[in-house]
């Protein structure tokens, strides 16, 4: 399987990624998605340029589409239950790792060592501690008997 592909902090998946997991070549699946965009069953996805090779085993450029966020999701499970039922899970499951690894939580002794990140986490702990320290004198400013 290919590494994972992200655009900022995003999940996504192309075209010849899915080819691999439905294990079908990745013309047809192109051909696909472009029949189900010509349908309106899905919105067509962004394309891209990737290093491929060809059935020689010369390098050169090969087109892909990439599906990204909410739509992208729903529309490469669409085309893969196109394609191939049988491999929806695998695709779902790779949504799953895509999004688990975009999820994980900073290593802590990453950000302790971090002057930078520590000067944002202390801002922003001071900002909400400022805000609540306000909330809280104007509520008791509110209830003062006097």
């Amino acid at each position: 399987m290919r590494p994972l592909t992200l655009t900022g902090k995003e999940p996504a998946i192309t075209s010849s990624e899915i080819a691999e997991l439905v294990e079908k070549r990745h013309d047809n699946v192109k051909r696909t998605i472009e029949t189900l965009v010509q349908q309106g069953v899905i919105v067509r996805p962004q394309m891209a340029e990737k290093a491929g090779f060809d059935s020689m085993g010369r390098s050169r450029p090969v087109r892909v589409f990439h599906f990204a966020g909410e739509q992208g999701i729903r529309d490469s499970l669409v085309v893969v239950a196109q394609l191939s039922p049988e491999f929806t899970g695998r695709l779902v499951d790779r949504w799953q790792e895509l999004e688990r690894r975009v999820a994980v939580p900073a290593d802590p002794l990453v950000l302790l060592s971090d002057p930078a990140a520590l000067r944002g986490l202390l801002a922003s702990y001071t900002a909400r501690s400022e805000d609540k320290a306000s909330f809280d004198l104007s509520y008791l400013r509110s209830h003062d008997p006097q």
